[in-house]
Protein backbone atom coordinates (compact mmCIF):
# COMPACT_ATOMS: atom_id res chain seq x y z
CA UNK A 1 0.00 0.00 0.00
CA UNK A 2 1.68 3.23 -1.16
CA UNK A 3 0.23 6.63 -0.39
CA UNK A 4 1.58 9.79 -1.94
CA UNK A 5 -0.30 12.44 0.01
CA UNK A 6 -0.63 13.29 3.65
CA UNK A 7 -3.92 12.87 5.45
CA UNK A 8 -5.70 15.17 7.84
CA UNK A 9 -8.04 14.00 10.59
CA UNK A 10 -9.34 15.90 13.65
CA UNK A 11 -6.70 18.58 13.24
CA UNK A 12 -3.80 16.12 12.99
CA UNK A 13 -1.71 15.69 9.86
CA UNK A 14 -0.71 12.12 8.99
CA UNK A 15 2.11 11.25 6.64
CA UNK A 16 1.81 8.31 4.28
CA UNK A 17 4.20 6.30 6.50
CA UNK A 18 2.00 6.88 9.55
CA UNK A 19 -1.12 5.71 7.72
CA UNK A 20 0.67 2.58 6.50
CA UNK A 21 1.98 1.86 10.02
CA UNK A 22 -1.52 2.21 11.51
CA UNK A 23 -2.90 -0.12 8.82
CA UNK A 24 -0.22 -2.73 9.59
CA UNK A 25 -0.81 -2.48 13.36
CA UNK A 26 -4.50 -3.05 12.80
CA UNK A 27 -3.68 -6.28 10.97
CA UNK A 28 -1.39 -7.40 13.82
CA UNK A 29 -3.76 -6.35 16.61
CA UNK A 30 -4.46 -8.75 19.42
CA UNK A 31 -7.63 -10.75 19.02
CA UNK A 32 -10.81 -9.63 20.72
CA UNK A 33 -11.80 -11.94 23.57
CA UNK A 34 -15.41 -12.22 24.67
CA UNK A 35 -16.59 -13.66 28.00
CA UNK A 36 -19.96 -15.29 28.57
CA UNK A 37 -21.40 -16.76 31.72
CA UNK A 38 -22.88 -20.26 31.73
CA UNK A 39 -24.41 -22.50 34.37
CA UNK A 40 -23.51 -26.20 34.36
CA UNK A 41 -24.22 -29.15 36.60
CA UNK A 42 -23.36 -32.78 37.17
CA UNK A 43 -24.31 -35.57 39.51
CA UNK A 44 -20.73 -36.92 39.37
CA UNK A 45 -18.59 -34.00 40.51
CA UNK A 46 -17.09 -30.57 39.87
CA UNK A 47 -14.72 -31.69 37.10
CA UNK A 48 -17.60 -33.38 35.27
CA UNK A 49 -19.68 -30.20 35.59
CA UNK A 50 -16.82 -28.23 34.01
CA UNK A 51 -16.65 -30.78 31.18
CA UNK A 52 -20.43 -30.36 30.71
CA UNK A 53 -20.02 -26.57 30.54
CA UNK A 54 -17.34 -26.98 27.87
CA UNK A 55 -19.28 -29.58 25.90
CA UNK A 56 -22.49 -27.56 25.80
CA UNK A 57 -20.83 -24.20 25.13
CA UNK A 58 -18.64 -25.58 22.35
CA UNK A 59 -21.77 -26.62 20.43
CA UNK A 60 -22.37 -22.97 19.52
CA UNK A 61 -19.14 -21.12 20.44
CA UNK A 62 -15.79 -21.50 18.69
CA UNK A 63 -12.25 -20.58 19.79
CA UNK A 64 -12.77 -21.24 23.52
CA UNK A 65 -9.61 -20.34 25.44
CA UNK A 66 -10.50 -20.81 29.09
CA UNK A 67 -13.16 -21.48 31.68
CA UNK A 68 -13.13 -19.69 35.03
CA UNK A 69 -15.30 -21.22 37.75
CA UNK A 70 -16.97 -18.23 39.38
CA UNK A 71 -19.13 -20.09 41.90
CA UNK A 72 -19.75 -23.62 43.09
CA UNK A 73 -22.98 -24.85 44.61
CA UNK A 74 -24.06 -28.33 45.69
CA UNK A 75 -27.58 -29.61 46.20
CA UNK A 76 -28.05 -31.83 49.21
CA UNK A 77 -30.74 -34.40 49.98
CA UNK A 78 -30.76 -36.67 53.03
CA UNK A 79 -27.29 -35.43 54.01
CA UNK A 80 -25.82 -36.45 50.65
CA UNK A 81 -24.67 -34.32 47.73
CA UNK A 82 -27.01 -34.94 44.83
CA UNK A 83 -25.86 -32.37 42.26
CA UNK A 84 -22.82 -30.13 41.73
CA UNK A 85 -23.66 -26.79 40.15
CA UNK A 86 -21.24 -24.23 38.72
CA UNK A 87 -21.38 -20.73 37.38
CA UNK A 88 -18.58 -20.45 34.80
CA UNK A 89 -17.11 -17.63 32.76
CA UNK A 90 -16.11 -18.92 29.34
CA UNK A 91 -13.56 -16.86 27.38
CA UNK A 92 -13.26 -17.17 23.63
CA UNK A 93 -11.61 -15.30 20.78
CA UNK A 94 -13.87 -13.53 18.33
CA UNK A 95 -13.30 -14.82 14.80
CA UNK A 96 -11.11 -12.15 13.21
CA UNK A 97 -11.08 -13.62 9.70
CA UNK A 98 -13.13 -10.62 8.52
CA UNK A 99 -10.51 -8.07 9.61
CA UNK A 100 -8.62 -6.26 6.91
Amino acid sequence: MIMQNTGHCHGIDFSANTVVAIYQLKKLAMPIVKVIEVIASSEKGIEDAIQNALAETSKTVRNIDSIFVKDIKVHVKDNRITTYGLICKVSFRIDDSHRE
